[in-house]
């Protein structure tokens, strides 16, 4: 009798205990990807707060990249005309009977205002046969390189005289305003500058300073206005300029100096 008590109750039991594990299996199953979540979730979490890697590549300065920026905007500046000016070869002062009166860089190359033999001031881009068989070669701020018989030359900007020459010239009164027109050629020497408005044209001795202040000039003058007519601000537009001025009976240039403006009368004799 009592074996039979015994044995009902754990059928009873076992029942029970097979009935529980029936109803914990998907609870386990759940605990289970509970769990694997929980492990993705603190490696993602890990990854984010791990130190980033250190890139090998360095950093390009700010300040080199607005230089490059000033450049850019700067009408006078060309990275391909900085090589060619850079690597250029020197060459022998030519021969002919030249003079340079003004040089105009850009980026087809440049245009320069030569003076020939003939008295003739024109301007000549790169690649124009200037005479003699010599074409130009090159323009620089402060010389040309022209091409003859396959020899390249250069054609420098009058200097200054130099001081042993000032030193031993006599102390007489400077030469009178009235000039033919060769000798103003000879007198005033142009370089273009840039500026707010475009590119403008600032006047220098091309070598006798007493003849050119003589003139009512001073060195670095800013020419503004001819007659009452706004300067050119070409190179093409100044060597007409200076070939109608040389022969014409009178002149009034406007020009800036110390940032004032000043009025300057030239009136240089005809012909010569």
């Amino acid at each position: 009798m009592r074996a039979r008590s015994w044995l009902r109750r754990l059928t009873g039991s076992a029942g029970s205990f097979g009935g529980l594990k029936a109803i914990d299996a998907p609870r386990l199953a759940e605990f289970g990807l509970a769990a694997l979540i929980a492990l993705l979730c603190a490696g993602i979490a890990l990854d984010m707060v791990a130190p980033l890697p250190v890139s090998r590549k360095p950093a390009v300065p700010s300040a080199a990249r607005a230089d490059r920026g000033i450049e850019a905007r700067n009408p006078f500046f060309s990275p391909a005309r900085e090589t060619a000016q850079t690597a250029a070869a020197p060459a022998a002062e030519t021969t002919l009977d030249l003079k340079l009166h003004g040089t105009w860089i850009d980026d087809a190359g440049g245009t320069a205002i030569i003076r020939t033999p003939d008295g003739k001031q024109k301007t000549y881009a790169v690649g124009d046969a200037v005479c003699c068989g010599a074409r130009l070669d090159g323009v620089f701020a402060d010389r040309v390189v022209i091409l003859r018989d396959g020899v390249r030359e250069s054609l420098r900007l009058p200097r200054d005289m130099d001081a042993s020459a000032r030193a031993a010239a006599p102390t007489t009164a400077p030469p009178p305003a009235k000039r033919n027109a060769e000798d103003l050629r000879r007198i005033i020497r142009v370089q273009p500058v840039s500026s707010v408005g475009g590119a403008r044209f600032a006047l220098f001795p091309a070598g006798d300073v007493a003849a050119f202040e003589a003139l009512g000039l001073r060195e670095g003058d800013i020419l503004l206005r001819i007659n009452g007519a706004p300067a050119p601000q070409d190179a093409e537009g100044f060597a007409r300029l200076v070939n109608t001025l040389a022969d014409a009976g009178e002149a009034t240039l406007t020009v800036e100096r110390d940032g004032a403006t000043a009025t300057v009368r030239i009136a240089p004799a005809a012909g010569g």
